[in-house]
């Protein structure tokens, strides 16, 4: 994957605007081509939840109030959106969108007034999670935010505040930001937690997960790591990754393309210079794209990693959401269980049609007329070929 060009897409947005404050969250669809992202009220600047609809190439802003907004999530399609306000830190409120960002509301039962740091959304939209800086408990919603219970069988009572979960949010993660902050994990929707033992106590930024809540991905700040775990976080292994201030990781849903973004914060740290780093064999190796000396404050991605989101947090005119846009090559997947044969390929970021023929001439490639069923534990598209003694060969193209 070529990381070299990253291409700015909120200065056009920002030529007639106010400043879009600082970019504390962004969030995709699985195709990548709805964003959402949320811009914070500190410092002064405006505070509000812009969309796209088009990968970035243009936006809109939200009809939501000027708040320290916080965090983002969205649903498999870009239908069904998440996000919450944190400062004042007894004030903060969560809302929910049904029609990509048009409208908002709070929840009927809503969770507590809090600040809120985090939120994740399984890939339906119907069960949600959120996590607050001062509130010991991971809220949890299953009926996509209509009531929320606050859940804290296992965790230490020291609060959390960062979040993720699989696909079908079966599978949770969470991480603590404080000094002594560690790694939570549920198996079961949040219901009970385990500790992970084996990952260091840290200043803990980010999380993320694959599709299928195996590997899982968590950053560390202040001269920190990146760690990755592949059992669902049982066993914890650091990356090679050089020591930084890194704020934010993201993964594709099949959990082999990965990005990591790194601050600036070497004042502080003495060792943070900033960057994007990725990976395309499940974290054993990284390539960092050398933009350093910026406050990159978070990432996102599309299901197949071929389209990256990254936002710089500082407010004003330095503040910007870049994307990173390469050509997709989804892999074709054949199973046959019982008689039955099925296709499958992640989710792309563009636009391809499945294609079939009796031999391999060029020529003589027909466009399928099956409607593909989205796998919603795996962001998979699915076709299932009906039983024939004729020899076929298929594949994916661009239309």
């Amino acid at each position: 994957m070529v990381l070299a060009a990253w291409l700015v897409i909120v200065t056009p947005l920002r030529a007639g605007n106010p400043p879009p404050g600082t970019w504390q969250s962004v969030a995709s669809s699985a195709d990548g081509s709805k964003i959402v992202a949320a811009a914070s009220g500190e410092l002064g600047a405006s505070g509000a939840i812009y969309i796209s609809t088009n990968s970035g190439a243009t936006w809109n802003s939200s009809i939501l109030g000027n708040f320290d907004w916080e965090a983002v999530a969205s649903s498999a399609d870009g239908r069904k959106l998440i996000t919450a306000w944190g400062l004042p830190s007894t004030s903060g409120l969560v809302y929910i969108s049904t029609n990509s960002g048009v409208t908002w509301a709070p929840p009927k039962i809503p969770p507590p007034a809090a600040e809120w740091n985090s939120v994740a959304s399984s890939a339906d939209g119907t069960k949600l999670t959120a996590v607050a800086v001062n509130v010991a408990a991971v809220y949890t919603s299953t009926n996509s935010g209509a009531d929320w219970t606050g859940q804290t069988n296992g965790l230490d009572g020291t609060g959390v505040d960062y979040i993720a979960c699989s696909a079908d949010g079966n599978k949770l993660i969470v991480a603590a930001g404080a000094g002594n902050g560690h790694l939570f994990t549920s198996t079961n929707s949040g219901a009970t937690w385990l500790q992970a033992t084996n990952a260091p106590v840290a200043t803990w930024y980010s999380v993320a997960s694959s599709a299928d809540g195996n590997q899982l991905l968590a950053c560390s700040y202040f001269g920190g790591n990146v760690y990755i775990s592949t059992n669902s976080g049982v066993k914890w292994t650091p990356t090679k990754l050089p020591a930084n201030d890194w704020n934010s990781v993201a993964s594709s849903a099949d959990g082999t393309k990965l990005v990591a973004l790194a601050n600036n914060n070497s004042a502080i740290s003495g060792v943070g210079n900033g960057g994007i780093w990725t990976s395309t064999d499940s974290g054993t190796t990284w390539v960092s794209n050398k933009v350093q000396s910026t406050a990159w404050t978070c990432a996102a991605m599309s299901a197949d990693g071929n389209e990256l989101i990254a936002s710089v947090g500082s407010p004003s005119t330095t503040g910007g959401i870049y994307v990173s846009k390469t050509t997709p090559s989804p892999e074709l997947n054949l199973a046959t269980v019982n008689g039955q044969s099925t296709l499958s390929w992640i989710i792309p970021s563009m636009n391809f049609t499945l294609q079939q023929s009796s031999h391999l001439l060029a020529a003589d490639w027909q466009e399928m007329t099956n409607v593909p069923v989205l796998n919603l534990t795996n962001l998979e598209n699915q076709v299932t070929l009906s039983p024939t003694n004729s020899t076929g060969f298929y594949r994916l193209a661009i239309p």
